[in-house]
């Protein structure tokens, strides 16, 4: 007899018993059991499994199977429900009886001759009872109160289902778990006297797969008590820079509707997760050469997103073009930070000299910092400057610094020169980059790269998601 115990992973406890069973005997002993979740994608539609160390008994632990199964029985029968079908069917056990008694072998009825079975035929319908002297199941007399007590229908005794609600209410699942206490579905009215079948035609059908509303869900439902955890992190996502209506949004969507398929510990990786989802990005720009204009407020860091994005094309190998258009004072800016490095600033003080530099140098990438406006009418120049330009993207350059309303209102200053994506810059300043990520949110512009003041790396939501939620 082996002591080492062995694993058993399954979807449940019922359906790892028989297999325990089986491997083990009758009375095997568990020694340890867990339950966990496994398999999904991105933390959804993850599954539950429970897994269970059991052994062969020791010999001192083999107990009486005959006990155990009656004390099993006498549990079952115990139950409020099964004690209600018991008390229904005992009037009619008599009955059944005999009835059995007074019925016809078939055997029997078959060994009379074809025209007595041919007579006892017609007689039915005028008599109700066979030439034997036994009552037809198909007579009318069959259907008598007598016979059948209301209730009994057409096979034998029903359940009676105010019985089995009234049971099924006053019974405690509150040592359940988890499990759902289901109450019955409200009873039948078989419309007084009337045939089953008529009181069933009677009654409206319902449709099989549409149960009817279940009070112990409604009763669930009423009592849901919103986890604790989700209003903290809702004042941490607002404290990282999302307005508050766009925190609650996300953590009431994550609460309603995704908790449902987890547990309350994982809720703060699936609001960094519903979170990441709703970050839009820069993607599809495919292969080829890009063109794309930085612009912003003084200030804003668009010159240094522009030299660190030129040095990461570089660095890695590809030819990249970097464009001053505009201010001569913010090109020599730009060329003091890329020039040492071997990466030569071209000068245009128009568009179409921009475009004419582009198109010489057929670059991988080209790269266009302008002059950040001082007013509404150098804000009207850039605008014509950029569509007679036509670049690929236009990325607005906001710091992480900056507050919710101060970021919308940078997003609406610069919205008639056709801003496409927007850039956080000044990334290293703060931990809280809320503002620019949700604004990308709620306008629908994708965020394209994430500056700090020496690199520049591809805005990735996962990581936005985690530095607002760590």
């Amino acid at each position: 007899m082996s002591e080492e115990p062995k694993t058993y992973r399954g979807r449940s406890l019922d359906e790892l018993i028989p297999k325990i069973r089986a491997d083990l005997g009758p009375d095997a002993v568990v020694v340890r059991s867990s339950e966990g979740l496994s398999g999904g994608v991105g933390g959804f539609f993850q599954k539950q499994y429970v897994e269970v160390e059991a052994r062969q008994p020791l010999p001192h632990e083999i107990s009486d199977s005959m006990a155990r199964n009656d004390r099993a029985t006498t549990e079952g029968l115990s139950a409020p429900g099964v004690q209600a079908l018991i008390e229904q069917a005992q009037p009619f056990a008599a009955q059944l009886a005999q009835a059995k008694a007074d019925s016809t072998p078939f055997s029997a009825t078959l060994a009379r001759p074809a025209g007595a079975q041919a007579e006892d035929a017609m007689a039915v319908g005028a008599a109700g009872t066979t030439a034997t002297g036994h009552r037809s199941a198909l007579s009318p007399a069959a259907f008598q109160e007598d016979a059948f007590p209301a209730g009994a229908g057409l096979y034998g005794p029903q359940p009676n289902l105010a019985a089995i609600t009234q049971a099924a209410q006053g019974t405690d699942f509150s040592n359940t778990g988890d499990a759902v206490a289901i109450g019955a579905a409200e009873p039948v009215d078989l419309a007084g006297s009337l045939p089953v079948c008529a009181a069933e035609a009677a009654t409206p059908s319902r449709r099989v797969g549409s149960p009817a509303p279940v009070a112990a869900f409604a009763a669930a439902s009423e009592d849901f008590t919103r986890p604790a955890a989700a209003d903290d992190i809702e004042d941490r996502l607002i404290a990282g820079g999302l307005t508050p209506s766009l925190a609650a949004d996300v953590v009431g969507e994550v609460v309603d509707h995704v908790l449902p398929f987890s547990g309350p510990r994982q809720l703060p990786r699936l609001v960094r997760s519903a979170l990441a989802q709703r970050i839009p990005v820069l993607t599809d720009f495919g292969p080829g050469t890009r063109t794309l204009a930085f612009v912003g407020a003084g200030g804003a860091g668009k010159t240094a997103a522009a030299a660190n994005l030129a040095v990461a094309y570089a660095a890695a190998g590809r030819r990249v073009v970097a464009i001053s258009l505009g201010d001569p004072a913010a090109g020599r800016d730009l060329a003091g930070r890329l020039e040492p490095l071997g990466i030569y600033v071209h000068f245009a003080t128009s568009a179409r000299e921009a475009r004419e530099r582009i198109a010489r140098a057929k670059p991988l990438l080209a790269i266009v910092d302008t002059s950040a406006p001082s007013d509404a009418a150098d804000a009207a120049d850039l605008a014509g400057d950029l569509r007679e330009l036509r670049p690929h993207e236009i990325h607005l350059a906001l710091p992480a610094t900056l507050s919710a309303c101060a970021a919308g209102e940078a997003e609406a200053a610069f919205r008639p020169v056709g801003v496409t994506h927007l850039a956080i810059t000044h990334a290293d300043a703060t931990a809280n980059p809320g503002a620019p990520i949700g604004l990308a949110i709620e306008t629908g512009r994708p965020l394209s790269y994430v500056f700090t003041r020496a690199t520049a790396t591809p805005a990735d939501p996962v990581s936005l998601a985690e530095r607002l939620l760590p």
